[in-house]
C-alpha cells in the first residue's frame, strides 16, 4: 500500500520527459535502438539529433492518432504499406509542432505544443501540501499523466460500528486534458473506492499560468476536503435508514443510468440474493464490490466508482418506489 510519502518518491520514477519535435524531422522505421540493442519493435528517429524511440502499450496507436490516422485501421495493414502511409502523413504534417512523451526512450503518446501537460511531479507537490505523509494512495496510474486516489484519516465517518468510510481525493491530470479534482470515498472494510463527480470538478486552464493552474487545484481540493466530503460522509449515513422494495430493479436503474455493461448489470443482480438487508447503503456497497472483479476493464472500473459517489452524492436519488426510476 502506497502512502503520501512514499508518492513523493515514486512519482521521481514514473515521470516522462517530453522532447520538443517538428513532425517532418521524424523518421518511422520498423526497429529502434533500445540502450545500445536492436529490437524488433517500431519507432521513431529524429533525424537532426540522431534520438531514437521505441513505442511501449499504445505508443504506436496514439502516434497514428496524433497524425490523423484510426489506429485500428493501421494495425491491419501489412508493414509495408503501413510504413508507407505513415511516411505519408509525417510529410503532410512536416510543419507542426510536437511534444513526444516517452519514459526510457519509450514512446508513450505525442501531444501539439499548445497542450498544457502537467508536470506529475507538481501535482504530486499539491497533494503532499494537503495531506499527511501516512494518509493513503488507494490507486495510482501514469501512462497517460497522473491519476491517483488519496484518501486521509482526518475526514471519516463510521457508518456502522466497525465500518468506517474515509473521504479524499482524486486527482486527474491526464495529458492533452483538462485536469479534474474530484471527492473520494473508501469504505476500509472492503477497499471499495466511490468517485462523486460534479460540473465544477473540471480546473479552467484559459488565461491561467502552470503555477495558477496548480493553485487552483489545491484549492479546490481543500475545498471539498474541508467542507464537501464531510457532506457526502452524512449522506453514506443517511443510506443506512433508506430501505428500497426491489433491490434488483435498483441495480438496474444505477446501472443503467451509468452505462454498465449488460454481463456486469446480470453478474451484480445475481449477487443481490446474498444482500442481507436492503438498504441503499448495502445496495451501492454490493455494486461497488465489483470493482475488485479480476476481469473487469478500466471503463467499467471508473463506472462503477463513480455510480457510487454519485449515489452518496444524491442520496441515491429521488426515486419511484416500484421502479426505482429516477424522479429528479
Amino acid at each position: 500500500m502506497l502512502t503520501v510519502k512514499q508518492l513523493v518518491d515514486e512519482v521521481d520514477k514514473i515521470t516522462p520527459e517530453f522532447t520538443p519535435v517538428t513532425l517532418g524531422d521524424l523518421q518511422y522505421v520498423p526497429f529502434a535502438s533500445v540502450e545500445g540493442r536492436t529490437t524488433s519493435v517500431e519507432g521513431l528517429i529524429n533525424k537532426n539529433t540522431g534520438e531514437e524511440f521505441f513505442f511501449g502499450d499504445k505508443g504506436f496507436d496514439n502516434f497514428v492518432k496524433h497524425l490523423g490516422m484510426p489506429a485500428y485501421f493501421m494495425d491491419k495493414l501489412p508493414p509495408a504499406i503501413k510504413t508507407q502511409l505513415v511516411d505519408h502523413f509525417l510529410i503532410v504534417n512536416k510543419d507542426r509542432e510536437s511534444n513526444v512523451a516517452h519514459f526510457k526512450g519509450e514512446i508513450h503518446n505525442l501531444f501539439k505544443n499548445n497542450v498544457l501537460l502537467l508536470p506529475p511531479r507538481d501535482v504530486v507537490e499539491r497533494i503532499n501540501n494537503l495531506f499527511n505523509p501516512d494518509d493513503v494512495v488507494s490507486r495510482l496510474e501514469f501512462v497517460d499523466g497522473l491519476v491517483v486516489n488519496v484518501r486521509t484519516t482526518e475526514v471519516q465517518e463510521a457508518i456502522r460500528p466497525g465500518d468506517v468510510t474515509e473521504g479524499g481525493i482524486r486527482f486527474d491530470a491526464t495529458y492533452g486534458a483538462k485536469p479534474q479534482v474530484s471527492a473520494y470515498l473508501e469504505r476500509l472494510v472492503c477497499s471499495n473506492g466511490m468517485v462523486a463527480t460534479s460540473d465544477l470538478d473540471v480546473v479552467p486552464l484559459r488565461g491561467f499560468t502552470l503555477g495558477e493552474v496548480l493553485a487552483n487545484i489545491e484549492h479546490m481540493a481543500e475545498h471539498y476536503l474541508r467542507s464537501v466530503l464531510p457532506n457526502y460522509l452524512n449522506n453514506w449515513k443517511k443510506m443506512t435508514t433508506i430501505t428500497s422494495t426491489n433491490p434488483e430493479q435498483l441495480i438496474h436503474r444505477l446501472a443503467r443510468e451509468n452505462d454498465l455493461s449488460t454481463k456486469l448489470e446480470s453478474h451484480i443482480i445475481d449477487a443481490a440474493a446474498s444482500l442481507v438487508d436492503n438498504t441503499y447503503y448495502d445496495v451501492v456497497n454490493l455494486i461497488t464490490s465489483f470493482q475488485h472483479s479480476d476481469d473487469l476493464d478500466s471503463s467499467q472500473y471508473g463506472k462503477i466508482q463513480q455510480l457510487g459517489g454519485n449515489a452518496v452524492r444524491d442520496l441515491g436519488g429521488h426515486r419511484c418506489t416500484s421502479c426505482q426510476h429516477n424522479l429528479d
